[in-house]
């Protein structure tokens, strides 16, 4: 009896170091997860800001070409001013239905 107390006892022994074991490499294996994957928003969010700052330098750069043009550009770009408004106004519809 004494003999079948200590095997019993030493494979619940080695069940609990196993299970023990077991629940610390899975601890590990998803610490190692989270980190990975914060470190993969803090670089996300990096590139995000980079892509920002470039999208607003290009976006000044835009506006400042956009104020260059006005009359004064046009004019030296070889553009005329016109002399009169002329309009041209349709009289009549160009598609007519027949009335019978």
């Amino acid at each position: 009896m004494n003999d079948a107390k200590k095997i019993i006892s030493g494979k619940i022994f080695i069940c609990l170091v196993a299970g023990i074991l077991t629940i610390l490499l899975f601890y590990g294996y998803f610490v190692n997860l989270m980190v990975g994957e914060i470190v993969a928003k803090k670089h996300n969010l990096r590139e995000l800001q980079e892509i920002s700052s470039e999208y607003q330098q290009m976006e000044e750069a835009y506006f400042n070409i956009i104020d260059g043009f006005d009359l004064t550009h046009a004019r030296s770009l070889g553009f005329v001013g016109q002399e009169q408004n002329d309009l041209i106004v349709r009289s009549s519809a160009v598609a007519r239905l027949d009335p019978r």
